[in-house]
């Protein structure tokens, strides 16, 4: 059950709009009655006496009380910025040892604090210096074990062993949202999976192109997968979106799912498809190599923190990912034009995805036009992506200064998409190390159109140590980037799979 908060203003009238919401949350949780009326009695000593003693007349302020069920236990949390607490005194009433005088004499705030931990097994106070006082208050209580309406919807009607695949229809928007949430909560990085008119809006547009998984008999949706064009390149559409309910993972049907959605995009004529894949877990990256996608780059530090229950419980500060690519068309690519220091494990990476690669010898009189194309954008993850186009004498310059813009806008992380067909990726990579750039690896693109990432960490020291891969050749990808990235703090953790 997840936890719930209240956020009030120091005033008595607030004291019945938490009683019942506390409550609710209690029923929803299986509490039985007495412990709901006891938790309300509770919460009105609690709070009547914060407010009548804990504040000076006239002061406005806010609490904020905070319930959750874990494990069988009740735990109150109440946090707000009054008078300091004076614990040694509070402690008569937590020992019982206070006398019927001594009651009499506080008030009756001894009586409210006695009632208080008549009904609890703990009760803690604490003095928080700026930001005030904490009073927490823990119980054990017996419960009734209640699934939530949804889990037992699927659970009695799903048969998940009965399913079929098809497109995506626009009354299917509301389950697809619904499955965005039972997987990732509130972080799924496209926050208009969350909104079923946005989900239909965006298959109608183009943004994205879904398919769902289906219960013959009763008509559900278990799951869905869609496929995003490729914003940068428009060659490799990413494979993503993978939302199952999580009573259903591991049923296997997610395969036949993507085999029909890489026939789709081979028909449409793409060069491949690709996917992003957690670096804090194996189970995406085990999905993706399922689907014959291949490691080809790692995005260190690439979005904000996801929440995936029953996956991953403890959020790190950034997520990582390594991009995966299957090539629909694995055709000899254009000679490429490596820099030396790197052409090894480029080499590697070509060999990984099955391609045919070819390197050209390094040269530096290959002219350049005055100006050459390039394009900017950033994301709402507080990343940057700079592609260049075509090298021209203005490219480096022009790269510095977007750079030195967007870290002074504060973005976490700068990613750079080099020609690999042009000589002059070859001569500048070393220029853009020495200022700060390290390898991520390619992506692959139409007929050899292919580009070599560096990346770049905006005031950060990466711990490399939390990231996992699910293969060898995934481990030592991560190995390499760690051991390009001059700032890196902590080795990649050992592979746990082999």
């Amino acid at each position: 059950m997840e936890p719930i908060t209240f956020i009030i203003a120091n005033d008595l009238s607030m004291i019945p709009v938490v009683q019942a919401g506390a409550a609710s949350y209690l029923r929803e949780a299986g509490a039985e009655d007495g412990v709901v009326h006891q938790t309300e009695l509770v919460i009105e000593e609690m709070i009547t006496n914060i407010l009548k003693y804990e504040y000076f007349d006239g002061q406005s302020e806010t609490l904020s009380l905070t319930l959750s069920l874990s494990e069988n236990f009740l735990e109150w949390r109440i946090r707000f910025r009054g008078i300091p607490f004076d614990i040694e005194n509070l402690k008569q009433w937590k020992n019982r040892t206070a006398d019927t005088n001594s009651i009499i004499e506080s008030d009756g705030r001894g009586l409210g604090l006695r009632l208080l931990h008549h009904y609890s097994d703990d009760v803690t106070y604490r003095n928080l210096g700026w930001e005030g006082q904490e009073v927490i208050i823990r119980r054990k209580i017996p419960v009734v074990e209640i699934t939530p309406l949804a889990v037992r919807k699927m659970e009695t009607t799903a048969d998940t062993r009965e399913i079929h695949i098809r497109r995506m229809r626009p009354e299917d928007a509301p389950a697809i949202s619904k499955l965005a949430y039972f997987a990732y909560r509130y972080t799924y990085i496209r926050e208009y999976a969350y909104d079923p008119e946005q989900v239909r809006l965006a298959n109608e547009d183009g943004r994205m192109k879904s398919y769902v998984i289906v219960a013959n008999k009763s008509g559900e949706i278990l799951g869905h997968m869609a496929l995003f064009p490729d914003d940068l390149f428009g060659y490799v559409p990413e494979l993503a979106a993978g939302f199952v309910h999580p009573h259903f993972r591991g049923g296997g049907s997610f395969n036949e799912l993507v085999e029909l959605m890489i026939r789709d995009a081979d028909a449409e004529g793409f060069a491949g498809i690709c996917g992003m894949a957690v670096t804090s877990h194996f189970y995406s990256q085990k999905a993706a190599l399922r689907s014959g996608m291949k490691e080809s780059a790692l995005f260190v530090s690439h979005v904000r923190s996801l929440t995936m229950p029953d996956i991953k419980e403890e959020p790190s500060a950034r997520e990582s990912f390594l991009y995966l690519v299957r090539m629909i068309d694995p055709s000899p690519r254009q000679p490429w034009h490596a820099p030396t220091r790197h052409s090894e494990m480029i080499a590697k990476i070509a060999r990984n995805l099955g391609m045919t690669a070819t390197f050209a010898k390094p040269s530096s009189d290959a002219p350049l036009p005055d100006r050459g194309e390039m394009d900017c954008r950033a994301d709402n993850q507080l990343c940057g992506h700079l592609v260049v186009r075509r090298w021209g004498r203005d490219t480096l310059q022009g790269l510095r200064r977007v750079v030195k813009d967007w870290c002074l806008d504060r973005l976490e992380t700068i990613y750079l998409y080099l020609p690999l067909t042009e000589p002059a990726t070859a001569v500048y990579c070393d220029n853009l190390e020495e200022e700060g750039f390290f390898f991520s690896g390619i992506m692959p693109g139409q007929k050899g159109a292919d580009s070599l990432v560096l990346q770049f960490l905006n005031n950060q020291r990466y711990d490399y140590s939390s990231l996992h891969a699910a293969t060898p050749f995934g481990k030592a990808l991560i190995d390499y980037v760690w051991r390009c990235d001059l700032t890196a703090c902590d080795a990649p953790a050992p592979s746990d799979e082999s």
